[in-house]
């Protein structure tokens, strides 16, 4: 092909440690098990009431049939009282119980609170010689952090670097990507030769001049939000870049984009994608 453009989504990230949306681990996958989760744990604690009612009413209608027995061989007058008796040392033992039940848990919860006022000042007071549980602590952080790195923490890919190497060849025309992690633009790609669709976490846009500010770090935001940094050519007021639902893509990269494509003629370009 003499004239090739890529399409880059959150597949070609993953490599860095950023999730994708629907992989085994993706964004998508992990809230769809989530729900799955929440909506079976759900339906076992419907299962478990409508268990319970129909105990209570098996119960009831039980006390009923032996109080109606009674009745029918006459019994009633004489047994009344001892079944009332009975019944009321039956609900006062399961008050009492119940009661008890609950002052256990009371002070379950308490000496756990005391357990765990008792942790923290003995961590406090503990010798600055014994590094262990800081060892532990760092390297529990350490796990953590290399599993899900932060936008900042990513680097980019061979794949990053492959593409930033074809296009200063010429090789690729150019890049259009979905992705708002910045690695293209930190793999060395010039922004003239790719499209940013979405946004970038790591760009701030001028509102007034339109000046472009790549930081090396997230600048907050969504959907084009003040940074609280202002412009250093024009003073102007900077805004983040990274699209919500609801917003229009840019209609300089937008516009940029679907050019590239009609530069190279009908049939004499190809398209790569990498997504998720």
């Amino acid at each position: 092909s003499r004239h090739t453009v890529i399409l880059t989504g959150a597949g070609v990230s993953t490599a860095a440690g950023i999730p994708d949306f629907r992989g085994p681990k993706g964004v998508w996958t992990v809230e769809e098990k989530d729900k799955r989760l929440r909506k079976r744990r759900q339906q076992s604690q419907e299962a478990e009431r409508g268990a319970q009612k129909k105990k209570k009413k098996r119960e009831e209608v039980q006390a009923y049939q032996t109080f109606a027995v009674l009745k029918e061989f006459g019994q009633w007058k004489k047994k009344t009282n001892a079944y009332e008796n009975a019944d009321s040392r039956v609900k006062r033992r399961k008050g009492g119980a119940k009661k008890k039940k609950r002052e256990e848990e009371e002070l379950s919860e308490e000496k756990k609170e005391e357990l765990a006022r008792s942790m923290e000042e003995s961590t406090e007071t503990a010798p600055s010689t014994d590094c262990s549980t800081d060892t532990t602590t760092n390297t529990t952080k350490q796990a953590s952090s290399s599993a899900e790195p932060s936008f900042a923490d990513a680097k980019p890919t061979l794949t990053h670097y492959a593409i930033t190497r074809l296009t200063n060849l010429n090789h690729l025309a150019h890049c259009i990507t979905q992705n708002v992690d910045g690695l293209h633009r930190r793999s060395g790609l010039p922004r003239s030769r790719h499209s940013i669709l979405h946004g970038c976490v790591f760009t701030e846009k001028c509102e007034t001049c339109s000046t472009e500010y790549f930081r090396d770090f997230d600048v907050g935001g969504l959907s084009f939000q003040t940074t609280g940094r202002i412009c250093i050519h024009c003073h102007g007021q900077l805004r983040d870049t990274v699209l919500d639902w609801e917003d229009e893509l840019p209609e300089e990269d937008w516009s940029m984009a679907p050019s590239t494509m009609r530069s190279g003629g009908f049939g004499n370009y190809a398209w790569y994608v990498f997504e998720d």
